[in-house]
């Protein structure tokens, strides 16, 4: 600016020169001052950052910035009272944040106080009402004091006209009591030394039944006994001879034969196999003790004691599981066991080790076990077969198999024995040809040891499936081996039919129950059958060759196949006591296959007739079979 401006002469400058400055705001021209040289001119005007202002525009400038100033001022001024106003707008915000918080606790508060009062109230109520009930009761009772004092003062009444009575009275009455009990002690002692006598006196008598009556019943009897004892006892031994009760021609009346000591009566009983061999009618004849009353009831009650034993001991009740590791479901196993199972077979057990701890303990006491371990694989598969001590058993050999786990177990109980063949068959694997090729190698194994068959496990085949390739073969493995599956309802929780029950056609199972266990695994279905030991034995092989008598076709005359066809159809239905050689497998196969020869045995001794069998070879078993006709009476060479 000029005034900043140190100004100095310029001796050169001309006078009265016209040079002029303008004002770079008001655009104004003013004379050159006095004293600014013409290089200092030419500097004003050519520099950019150089303006020149007049007097009047700079005092201008000071005020607008004065005013600038002071409004910069009052405006920062209302900015922090706007901050302060936002911070007092938060205070009182968070103030009533706060205020309703501490409404809200004191509301809870009274509620929670609320609560707890009614809570007393209920209380109060419960106690009220249990007082009024305790009063009732006190007011019962209190009538019930009444009601008993005045039944105790009728009895101290009764009491004091008790004690009215004499002494003598009271000891007579007495008296008599202990001399009536006395009189029937007497007689229980005497009816049971009596009863003791009678026993005594029977034990050397013998009853006989079925003699037909007639004048020589003292010389048949004695020919009877003679015959019992090979001569060592006979008429010089029999005290007395009878019969009991009174004639009638529709009954045969018993005969009571008394020996003269129990050691004659031992030695007909020993001898009393020989009563069939007896010739007419005395065969027919039948002996007993002679029993007294008591001892016939008591007699009897055993008897029926030991049916229903029997009978209980005439089914064998067996299970099947798919139990899916053993280790994790001991007691689960052994409560199944304790059920009422005579045999459990699991399947896919993971046992690992043969023997391991978790077999034992799920095996409750009296049973053992056979099992299987997949030797690949240890923890996974496996095979565990329960069963009862005191069922007979061995366990087969059979060979590694590979495409399903097996085990074998020939039992016996009550004279019964079947096979016992558990298989297991993983469904992670597909099925093939050589299962069904391995199923039919240990089916004609087991086949060959001349017993029933009862194959069970978890083969992984879907049955239910009807059309399917798999199940059809299988089928036609059962049929051609005589076996029937037991198993018609899902046993997995998927709906499928993989857990199998299959036995030979005539082995005797009464049912088979299929029902929910939920607990074991994805196999949610247990399989119990009921199997029947009563029914008779029939053997299964048919062709075999043993040092018992055979009878071959080939020995007879030739006959066409026509009347063949014919003798065969129209023959009745009857099975002899061959192997299992009954029409209906003729029936069945005759058109299958023509074989060159086929040879009959039978399983127990051979009769060609009945008439030799009647004359027999000696003494015979009590429980020989009885022949019955086949109803073929030709047989002819094909």
């Amino acid at each position: 600016m000029v005034d900043k401006v140190k100004r100095t002469t310029n001796k050169s400058a001309k006078e009265g020169s016209n040079l002029t400055l303008q004002c770079f705001h008001c655009d104004s021209l003013f004379p050159l001052p006095a004293g600014v040289s013409d290089e200092s001119y030419e500097f004003i005007i050519t520099a950019n950052n150089l303006k020149f202002f007049c007097d009047a525009c700079l005092k201008k400038f000071s005020v607008e910035k004065q005013f600038y100033k002071k409004l910069e001022q009052s405006k920062s001024e209302m900015v922090e009272e706007m901050k302060k106003l936002n911070d007092v707008n938060k205070t009182i915000i968070s103030e009533e944040k706060q205020f309703h918080k501490e409404l809200e606790k004191g509301n809870s508060e009274i509620i929670e106080e609320m609560k707890k009062l009614n809570d007393i109230n209920k209380k109060i109520i419960f106690e009220v009402v249990a007082i009024r009930a305790a009063i009732d009761g006190n007011e019962s009772k209190l009538t019930h004091i009444d009601t008993s004092g005045a039944k105790l003062s009728g009895e101290i009444a009764s009491l004091k006209s008790e004690l009215n009575r004499s002494f003598a009275s009271v000891v007579s009455g007495e008296m008599k009591k202990g001399v009536q009990s006395i009189n029937q002690d007497v007689k229980i002692v005497q009816k049971k030394l009596q009863d003791v006598f009678d026993n005594k006196e029977r034990e050397a008598n013998i009853i006989m039944f079925n003699l037909k009556e007639g004048s020589d019943d003292n010389a048949r009897v004695c020919q009877i006994l003679d015959h019992l004892t090979e001569g060592v006892c006979g008429e010089k031994n029999v005290l007395k001879m009878m019969r009991l009760g009174k004639k009638n021609d529709n009954a045969i009346r018993p005969i009571l034969i008394k020996f003269n000591n129990i050691e004659a009566k031992s030695h007909v009983f020993n001898g009393i196999r020989k009563m069939k061999t007896l010739k007419d009618d005395l065969a027919c004849t039948r002996l007993g003790h002679d029993l007294s009353i008591d001892q016939r009831a008591v007699l009897k009650k055993l008897l029926k004691e030991a049916k229903e034993a029997e009978e209980g001991c005439k089914q064998v009740v067996i299970g099947l599981l798919n139990v899916r590791s053993i280790a994790s479901k001991v007691n689960g196993i052994h409560g199944l066991i304790c059920d009422g199972l005579d045999i459990l077979v699991l399947t896919e057990t993971w046992h690992g080790v043969v023997g391991n701890n978790s077999v034992r303990l799920a095996m409750p006491p009296g049973f053992w076990y056979v099992d299987y371990v997949r030797q690949h694989d240890p923890g996974h598969g496996g095979l565990i077969v329960y069963f009862r001590k005191d069922f007979g058993y061995k366990k087969l050999v059979l060979p590694l198999f590979a495409t399903f786990e097996a085990v074998s177990i020939r039992f016996s109980t009550s004279g019964y024995q079947f096979i016992l063949l558990a298989i297991y068959r993983p469904g992670s694997a597909q099925i093939s040809s050589l299962f069904f090729d391995e199923l039919i190698s240990v089916l004609e194994y087991v086949t060959m040891l001349n017993a029933n068959i009862l194959m069970m496990g978890d083969f992984n085949v879907h049955i239910e499936r009807v059309n399917d390739i798999h199940t059809v073969r299988l089928n036609e493995i059962l049929d051609a081996f005589q076996m029937i599956s037991h198993v018609h309802e899902p046993t997995h929780e998927q709906g499928g039919i993989l857990d199998l029950v299959i036995s030979s056609s005539n082995f005797p199972i009464l049912g088979v129950e299929i029902f929910p266990s939920g607990i074991f695994s994805d196999h949610d279905k247990i399989a119990k059958i009921v199997h029947s030991v009563n029914s008779s034995s029939v053997s299964t092989s048919l062709l075999e060759d043993r040092e018992s008598p055979t009878v071959a076709l080939t020995s007879f005359p030739e006959i066409a196949e026509e009347d063949l066809v014919k003798i065969i159809l129209d023959s009745p239905s009857k099975t002899c006591s061959l192997d299992i050689m009954p029409t209906h497998i003729f029936k069945k196969y005759l058109k299958c296959g023509e074989p060159a020869s086929v040879v009959l045995r039978p399983v127990f001794m051979w009769w060609a007739s009945p008439t030799e069998m009647n004359a027999g070879y000696g003494e015979r078993r009590s429980n020989q079979p009885e022949i019955e006709s086949t109803g073929i009476d030709k047989f002819v060479k094909l």
